[in-house]
């Protein structure tokens, strides 16, 4: 039973990697492309500062127009898929189905609104970076070598923009779980995913134990997130896993 569990963890882990990496992919792809048509004057490098200085400050809405806010809408498929799994898996450990109130849906919806619009803001604090490196160039009568500050804000941004996707789609899993187990009087559960060469002591000295929701809430992970909603930290590939004690008795677990 444990190691199906952890098939699962690793399944769940998957499939949060792969849709945070599509969605990297799709931004610096979009990035690369729409901002290096913006910019393709100011590459030149003939144009007075405050020419550049106007080109740059449009930056942000010609982004919207070419559809920057289109690249996200995909999250919404994104969590669903995520739900079909939290709600598969919990049904097989619990013996319930997940069942997601009016209220519960409400505040899905309005997770993925924040979750777009925090990335939308990923974006921006980018060409913050990006209109700052260019215009510092444009003062100082230097060429901008656009295609290489391009390149570097597009992969920044697209790494930070998967680590937060995969940490949150991790965050909402284990968020529904206990708050549905709980529901259902389920008190146990077991911390699974297994270990690999990067695992942090946290998820070292709980890997493959059994601890109860008390213990979960007091938990502390040093990395500034809460632990019981995103266990070991940023790209954690952990779950929790709600069993019956009688379950934990049986595998010899507490």
């Amino acid at each position: 039973m444990v190691d199906k569990y952890r098939r699962d963890a690793l399944e769940m882990d998957r499939l949060q990697e792969k849709e945070a990496a599509a969605l990297g992919i799709q931004v610096e792809r979009f990035l690369n492309k729409e901002l290096s048509r913006i910019l393709q004057r100011v590459a030149k490098g003939d144009l007075p500062p405050l020419e550049v200085a106007k080109i740059l400050n449009q930056m942000e809405s010609e982004l919207r127009a070419a559809g920057l806010e289109k690249i996200f809408e995909g999250l919404a498929k994104t969590y669903k898929k995520e739900l079909d799994l939290i709600a598969a898996q919990f049904k097989e450990s619990t013996g319930k189905d997940l069942v997601l109130s009016g209220t519960d849906i409400t505040a899905i919806e309005t997770l993925i609104t924040f979750e777009t619009t925090a990335q939308v803001n990923n974006v921006r604090t980018q060409l913050d970076n990006i209109r700052s490196a260019i215009f510092r160039q444009a003062i100082a009568g230097v060429r901008p070598d656009i295609s290489t500050i391009v390149a570097e804000a597009g992969g920044a941004t697209a790494g930070q923009i998967e680590t937060e996707i995969r940490t949150n789609l991790a965050g909402f899993q284990r968020a529904i779980t206990l708050s549905k187990a709980e529901e259902v009087g389920a008190d146990y559960f077991l911390y699974i995913g297994g270990l690999i060469e990067t695992s942090r002591e946290f998820c070292i000295e709980r890997d493959g134990k059994v601890f109860t929701a008390e213990q979960i809430a007091d938990w502390d992970n040093g990395q500034g997130l809460p632990a019981d909603i995103y266990l070991g930290g940023y790209n954690c590939r952990h779950s929790l896993r709600p069993i019956s004690k009688e379950l934990a008795e049986d595998l010899g677990l507490i």
